[in-house]
């Protein structure tokens, strides 16, 4: 596949052979709600450098559904403070402007999809998946904090949303997706070495967060996660989702109960820069951390 430089990173150029696919992702994000004017200013806050926790919380007062999960949210085990939170801009720097974007990007994203029979797969689970990606790649870039300056909350929100993509595609084609899966299975490798190439949940995602906007950090993490040396100008940031999304493998936090689970690519080792030994601890805390995990699942439910 060519890729054709874009800003800082590197995104897949669209051949000619691809333009019906192009046309099938088109219908199925067509098919999603615009994102809602919330999303638009939170959007464009994160774009502003002058942007504050109050000009996030100023924005998010205008959309009650909203505030209140960002309150349910601090005031949560996720959180797990003492004292309540009742101040949305308190709530806003506990939680973090980029993180508060990925989840309300998640929430409207999971909305038509909750209680839908259109999906070959279970959205408990790819819920699941998810947020334990995202706890993962936070544990890790915390352990990177003290010689790196990855941000946590640019990580997180990378994770929150790598998989975006297998819902699009899910709801696009399902009998493809159930097809893919069962493929992977009779040959025993990962459900994404068994994609088309031009079909795959990385394209998909791509093209929601083209069509979303979303930033350039957060549209390499949804395009690169199986890819990572493809960003050479995001490779920390996509390998650090990389190896959060293989992990959550391995502790049985796969979309498919029994999927074959991906090998974690030596070349992002070598950028995270995280011995195993160290890896082995983070996964044996995110075991531990399922109170705080439920409060954030708790928030897509509703």
């Amino acid at each position: 596949m060519s890729y054709a430089a874009l800003g800082n990173g590197y995104l897949p150029a669209i051949r000619i052979g691809q333009i019906m696919n192009q046309k099938l992702i088109s219908r199925a994000i067509e098919r999603l709600p615009i994102p809602s004017s919330t999303v638009r200013r939170i959007s464009r806050v994160i774009g502003d450098p002058e942007s504050s926790a109050a000009t996030v919380a100023e924005v998010l007062r205008i959309d009650p559904a909203l505030s209140g999960k960002v309150l349910k949210l601090a005031n949560s085990a996720y959180i797990g403070i003492p004292r309540t939170v009742s101040s949305l801009p308190h709530a806003v720097v506990l939680l973090g402007i980029k993180r508060i974007h990925s989840i309300v990007l998640t929430s409207e994203l999971l909305a038509p999809f909750h209680n839908s029979a259109v999906l070959p797969f279970s959205i408990d689970r790819f819920r699941r998946h998810a947020v334990t990606v995202a706890f993962i790649a936070e544990s890790i870039t915390k352990h990177l904090q003290r010689y790196d300056a990855l941000d946590e909350h640019e990580l997180f929100s990378g994770a929150l949303l790598h998989d975006i993509g297998k819902l699009l595609a899910g709801a696009v084609d399902p009998a493809a997706v159930t097809e893919t899966y069962k493929r992977s299975k009779r040959l025993a490798i990962p459900y994404y070495r068994a994609e088309n190439d031009e079909f795959s949940h990385t394209i998909f995602g791509l093209h929601l967060a083209q069509q979303w906007q979303f930033p350039k950090e957060l549209t390499a993490c949804i395009r690169g996660h199986h890819a990572a040396a493809c960003f050479p100008e995001l490779h920390r940031t996509v390998s650090v989702i990389h190896i959060a999304d293989v992990m959550a493998h391995l502790l049985g936090y796969a979309l498919y109960p029994d999927e074959k689970t991906p090998a974690i690519d030596e070349a992002a080792l070598s950028a995270v820069r995280l011995p195993v030994e160290r890896l082995r601890v983070i996964a044996e805390d995110i075991l531990k951390q399922q109170d705080q995990i439920a409060s954030l699942l708790e928030i897509f439910d509703v």
